[in-house]
């Protein structure tokens, strides 16, 4: 069924702006997906610690596997040393679904606190490969040495890219070298308008999606339309290989959670 969200953009980028976190806050009990998405994003760049507790609130009750994940996100940025929050995220990492476990599992990492290696040690045996990436990407950042046997482990049972991985993640221990993490997937879709090819970024599909229809609607007679999945660190270089068209100039809008 469409709905009025399908053709007009919800309020959440106005309220982020102005740092209305009641505003946002309610719009996590939004009946419509995106805005729940997008709520919990923006709750989650302005929001502050104090607003974890309200979050762990309704994060509890919501049923979507992509909302609670994003949820996740934004607790693991706003509750650092808060009590509550972990206590969430440490419920979540026993969710059914994997996208909920990884979410958790980066929310977890991003708490700093060094002494929860263990726990990501045991989220090495998940069955999905995500969490099991997100748990060596934490490993690898806390850099403690008694992980190293945990991460060797894996070598038995994942293929070439996420041994890769656990050996960078390995090296970055015997360094003491913090690791990187990695870089973001993002759905995107271009136009031309102007002299500008216009290529926006966002998290997830449903939202790059709506958007992409918005533009359409918005300039039905833009040229160049096309959306896909790239590597955010590479798409600019891709698009000026193989989209850009001499006149043109790229603009890339990351609007990434």
């Amino acid at each position: 069924m469409i709905s009025w969200y399908d053709f007009f953009e919800p309020q959440i980028s106005f309220w982020e702006s102005k740092k209305d976190i009641a505003k946002l806050i309610g719009a996590t009990s939004d009946p419509d997906l995106e805005v729940r998405c997008l709520a919990y994003d923006a709750l989650g760049r302005v929001g502050s610690k104090d607003n974890a507790n309200k979050i762990c609130q309704v994060l509890l009750q919501e049923t979507s596997a992509q909302v609670k994940a994003r949820g996740a996100i934004a607790l693991g940025r706003l509750g650092k040393e808060d009590s509550e929050a972990k206590a969430v995220l440490f419920h979540l990492l026993g969710d059914k679904n994997p996208e909920v476990r990884a979410a958790a599992t980066r929310g977890l990492s991003r708490q700093n606190d060094k002494e929860m290696w263990t726990i990501f040690c045991s989220l090495l045996e998940d069955e999905d490969i995500n969490v099991v990436l997100e748990a060596v990407y934490a490993l690898g950042q806390f850099g403690d040495y008694r992980a190293i046997t945990s991460i060797h482990r894996i070598f038995d049972r994942c293929d070439r890219a996420m041994k890769e991985v656990a050996s960078s993640a390995i090296n970055s221990i015997n360094l003491n070298q913090p690791m990187g993490w990695p870089a973001d997937e993002v759905y995107f879709f271009t136009y031309s308008k102007g002299t500008t090819l216009i290529c926006e970024c966002y998290s997830y599909k449903l939202v790059a999606w709506r958007n992409y229809w918005r533009r359409r609607w918005l300039y039905p007679f833009s040229r160049d339309w096309g959306i896909g999945c790239w590597e955010i660190s590479t798409l600019a270089d891709e698009l000026k290989a193989k989209v850009l068209r001499p006149g043109l100039k790229l603009k890339v809008f990351d609007k990434r959670a």
